[in-house]
């Protein structure tokens, strides 16, 4: 099912964010290593154009600190070429919000 809706990222007002990922991988533990699986997964699918990283600040806290998460942003996304990786990690959203 989750494939399902990854896959709406595919229509051309939808983009999608990883924000929750070490919410939903809190049994893991940083530095949360399906994450970069999930990412993966989730690029190839829909590309790197339409793909937002999110930080749902508030609501992480809990699980881990910010330095972390632009740790795990970094490292979770190091398949992809600088070009991409700008577009996933701020990018994007500068083209959606403008």
């Amino acid at each position: 099912m989750w494939l399902e809706q990854i896959d709406l990222g595919k229509l051309t007002n939808v983009w999608l964010d990883n924000a929750a990922l070490p919410a939903y991988l809190s049994d893991e533990g940083y530095p949360y290593p399906s994450a970069a699986r999930y990412i993966r997964i989730v690029i190839e699918r829909i590309g790197p154009n339409k793909v937002m990283w999110g930080t749902d600040i508030l609501g992480l806290f809990s699980h881990l600190m910010y330095l972390q998460l632009v740790r795990l942003a970094r490292q979770h996304t190091d398949f992809l070429n600088q070009e991409e990786q700008a577009m996933v990690l701020g990018g994007n959203a500068m083209q959606v919000y403008g």
